[in-house]
């Protein structure tokens, strides 16, 4: 590994542990005759390098080698013309709440505030939105009004009376994140700050996306038949706009319907028999939505329409297509009732 800090043309050009020529950095915002953490990663298919905290340049195109013979401030022609405090190497590449901690102290350590060119903390992200994608599933958006960040920080509480905790972090730049534990039947609430060597930002105001429930359906649900689905559905923090109905098996087309007013009804007419999975959409004023819990509902073939599902006529011993319906009682009929036996054809007559 080789690199030139900086080149003659003030850019930041270097090969570590990395089988690639060079990754040029460019020139860097923050001066290189001061002080400053200069971190670098190289991994499989990501190589990455940053000065205090804020990303220079990455790349997927790397095969991760070493030399065994490395030396350290000095390139293939060239010595490192400055001090070099502390340097600190691992096994791995960190995550971010390590590179954070790092940086961090390291910043602290050597009160490298008064050098930095960015020496502040970022500004608060606005605009954050949950989007339901599936059930259990919720897409969280925000504004990045910063561009010094080093990871974003997403936090979830339950109720308004719960506590926060952190689910997860992004990248610099990055600004969704999938709860991919999201309760559907919760009052959850999230909020996302940003963060970096000099501290957090504020918080961006906290969004609570709508709760919902499937609640009712019919005990027997028959093909080709109009059925009643009722889903309930609640809003922390404003109101409930629509709660959307969808069905698994209708694949080109599973919307159901949309009710606007509570009760949230919708009437669906199956057009094929089988297992299917029912899930409803709540949105809120705010344009937060969340997906229901599935409900898996049977749907039954009725081809004679008269309400009694397929299967129970034939378990019955009766025809679906021409049920028997047994003769309606006449006390003051006598008669012996005529039964006829039919043989069906090519059918062989034992004796």
């Amino acid at each position: 590994m080789s690199e030139l800090y900086p080149d003659v043309d003030g850019s930041i050009k270097e090969d570590f542990f990395s089988y690639r020529a060079w990754n040029n950095l460019g020139v860097p915002a923050q001066p290189l005759t001061q002080y400053h953490v200069y971190e670098v990663s190289s991994q499989p298919n990501n190589w990455a390098a940053w000065i205090n905290g804020v990303l220079q340049f990455q790349t997927t195109n790397n095969t991760v080698t070493y030399n065994e013979e490395p030396m350290l401030g000095q390139s293939q022609s060239r010595y490192f013309a400055g001090d070099i405090a502390e340097v600190m190497i691992f096994d791995r590449a960190l995550v971010e709440d390590e590179q954070i901690a790092v940086g961090s102290y390291l910043i602290s350590k050597y009160n490298l505030s008064q050098y930095a060119t960015n020496a502040f903390p970022p500004t608060t992200p606005t605009n954050l939105i949950g989007i339901g994608i599936s059930p259990y599933q919720l897409n969280l958006e925000w504004v990045r009004t910063s561009t010094n960040e080093t990871a974003f920080d997403i936090e979830r509480k339950l109720g308004s009376g719960g506590t926060y905790q952190e689910i997860g972090t992004s990248m610099p730049g990055v600004t969704n994140f999938v709860d991919i534990t999201a309760s559907p039947t919760n009052q959850n609430f999230y909020r996302v700050k940003a963060r970096n060597y000099f501290g957090d930002s504020a918080y961006s105001p906290a969004i609570s996306p709508p709760s919902v429930s499937i609640t009712n359906w019919p005990s027997a649900i028959l093909e080709n038949e109009t059925n009643l689905i009722i889903a309930q559905a609640a809003d922390a923090d404003g109101t409930v706009s629509n709660v959307q109905f969808f069905a698994s098996f209708s694949i080109n087309n599973p919307f159901i319907g949309i009710a606007t007013t509570s009760p949230y009804t919708v009437n669906w007419m199956p057009t094929m028999e089988g297992d299917q999975s029912l899930t409803a959409l709540a949105t809120d004023n705010q344009g937060n939505s969340q997906y229901s819990a599935p409900v898996t509902v049977t749907v039954y073939l009725d081809s004679n329409g008269d309400g009694i599902p397929d299967y129970l006529q034939v378990k019955q011993g009766n025809d679906p297509i021409n049920p028997w319906i047994p003769p309606a009682f006449n006390p003051s009929d006598t008669n012996a009732p005529i039964i006829t036996l039919l043989i069906p054809t090519n059918a062989i007559v034992v004796h």
